[in-house]
């Protein structure tokens, strides 16, 4: 094999399945963020984990039906197409996480403004 060949397959080993939890980030954890990030990031909190919550009933529901031999609403497809729409959707609010905390940390903490001063 060659060298790129090989270096892809270690690539390919090394991505872990799942993405690592991450409770905080000890940088971020005192900043005081301005009101409307606070208040546009919580909206879009609620209606994804409002949607995802949903979703989780619904497929609860259906699993009750299957398992007393009910016939589900849903069929499997269905069901798998809401599970994937959830998944997608808890990601989605994980990235925005991810860049209100990076955000944060560039313009709300002195070591993210002194890494920005060095930079120019």
């Amino acid at each position: 094999m060659s060298d790129a060949t090989n270096n892809a397959a270690d690539e390919d080993q090394a991505a872990p399945l799942f993405r690592p939890m991450v409770l905080s980030d000890e940088a971020v954890d005192s900043v005081t963020l301005p009101g409307d990030v606070v208040m546009r990031f919580v909206n879009l909190t609620h209606s994804i984990a409002d949607g995802a919550q949903l979703v989780g009933q619904i497929l609860e529901s259906e699993a009750v039906h299957d398992s007393l031999g009910d016939t589900p609403f849903l069929s499997k497809s269905n069901r798998e197409v809401l599970s994937r729409l959830s998944t997608a959707a808890l990601g989605q609010l994980v990235n925005e996480c991810d860049q209100i905390r990076e955000w944060a940390y560039k313009h709300h903490t002195d070591a993210g403004r002194e890494k920005a001063a060095r930079r120019h």
